[in-house]
């Protein structure tokens, strides 16, 4: 019962900072374009690179003023203590407010698909060229919630909301370009600092696809056209794994602000 009143204060407070209305409207604006886009083209298909390209982008920024800030603001600003004093655990406070702004993430999400639809359609596109929506649909779901949910789980590490920000960013910059440097240079260092040979070994290559915007390319490589030129090498290149891998960036980074909240100064 707690949870449930966490999640709906979390989605209250998100309305009332405008953070919905900035994330759908940000949704609507970039889907209804690409919709628009996508029925002019010359294969026209709703659920494209175009598409896929838009949530890539939208889904991390969303989240900075959405989530990054969801309990470090609050604990800024004392109002955890107001929370805390009804019978609401700290358990509550993350798994509550990480559900709620899920939520609210995933209302602009399905927003800006509802529009990118209508825009492909009123364009000149077939209803029989939007393609597999329901699919799409929930695979950006999974990574929204992912990246929301990682999200939260750094606010509930961090003091501040300047702090938050911050680590958030930090994650999401090597998430985008940082990582795949990180996995050249450990195959460096494997090789003695010599020059890297192509292709990468085995385990270099399955640690490039673990991060949550490569797990989101691997799911949605039907949909762009990648799996074409980019058949599966491995199993770390599959469905079920690039699952797992948002399975995990979405559980442990929130299990871990979750254990750390618990004896914070709040």
């Amino acid at each position: 019962m707690s949870v449930r009143v966490i999640v709906r204060k979390s989605v209250r407070d998100a309305y009332r900072s405008r953070s919905l209305a900035v994330g759908i409207g940000g949704f609507v604006l970039l889907f209804a374009l690409s919709g628009y886009f996508q029925a002019n083209s010359y294969e026209p298909a709703l659920v494209s690179d175009g598409l896929v390209g838009a949530a890539t982008f939208l889904v991390p920024l969303a989240c900075l003023p959405l989530a990054a800030t969801a309990i470090s603001g609050s604990r800024e600003a004392g109002d955890l203590r107001l929370v805390l004093a009804y019978p609401h655990s700290r358990d509550d406070v993350v798994v509550g407010t990480a559900i709620g702004r899920t939520l609210v993430l995933c209302a602009a999400l399905g927003s800006g698909v509802a529009v990118a639809t209508v825009a492909f359609l009123v364009a000149g596109g077939n209803a029989a060229d939007v393609g597999p929506l329901g699919s799409y649909l929930a695979v950006t779901v999974a990574y929204a919630a992912t990246l929301s949910c990682l999200t939260v789980g750094l606010s509930a590490l961090t003091s501040t909301a300047t702090r938050s920000i911050a680590v958030t960013l930090v994650a999401y910059a090597m998430f985008a370009f940082g990582w795949g440097t990180i996995v050249r240079r450990l195959v460096a260092l494997r090789s003695g600092g010599r020059r890297i040979e192509y292709p990468y070994p085995e385990w270099a290559r399955a640690a490039l696809e673990l991060t949550p915007l490569q797990a989101y390319e691997n799911l949605t490589a039907d949909f762009t056209g990648v799996a074409s030129y980019a058949p599966e090498t491995g199993v770390y290149r599959s469905e079920p794994f690039a699952l797992a891998v948002l399975a995990v960036w979405l559980v442990v980074p929130l299990a871990v602000g979750l254990y750390r909240f618990r004896t914070a100064n709040v």
